[in-house]
């Protein structure tokens, strides 16, 4: 078995992308003061915001049984990740690709177990177009996710075992 099929490996590079995104949280809720922006470039601001909700806002004013729901939602879709993790036959692209999503995943369950809300701090724009404000877990679950696209897409003779 090579390094990049060890479930070891995976776990640590898993690990190293929660630490960073929790981090960054950690830094940017005690660097900046809410809803205050830096801007970095004409397009990137850094912006301390919360979100209550599912992505861009989704269910954000919905109260206590929409955070209940979200939190097992999470709990659901990673326990999902880890069982394809341990089922399909797969190779290094759908590891990246499996341990982005888990990554950001517990980065955001983490934060909305912990604080009630998701820390986000980054804000792209084009003239008056503004994206939602987001963070690294976001970039790592949209980034994982279009790997297992292109994955599918590219690769469909891998043999799959997960319904074993």
């Amino acid at each position: 078995m090579s390094l990049f099929q060890s479930i070891t490996f995976w776990s640590f590079f898993s690990i190293f992308l929660i630490l960073l995104d929790q981090i960054s949280k950690i830094y940017f809720r005690s660097a900046l003061q809410y809803t205050h922006s830096v801007k970095i470039f004409s397009f990137l601001d850094i912006v301390l915001a919360y979100n209550y909700g599912a992505a861009f806002g989704f269910l954000s004013k919905q109260g206590n049984w929409a955070e209940f729901s979200l939190i097992i939602f999470g709990i659901f879709s990673i326990s999902l990740i880890i069982k394809l993790f341990f089922s399909l036959n797969k190779k290094t692209f759908t590891n990246i690709a499996l341990s982005m999503i888990l990554s950001g995943g517990i980065g955001n369950l983490t934060d909305r177990v912990i604080y009630g809300k998701v820390t986000d701090f980054i804000l792209i724009h084009v003239k008056n177009f503004y994206f939602p404000i987001f963070n690294f877990a976001d970039i790592f679950i949209s980034l994982g996710a279009l790997l297992l696209i292109i994955d599918e897409i590219f690769y469909p003779e891998k043999i799959k075992k997960f319904n074993k």
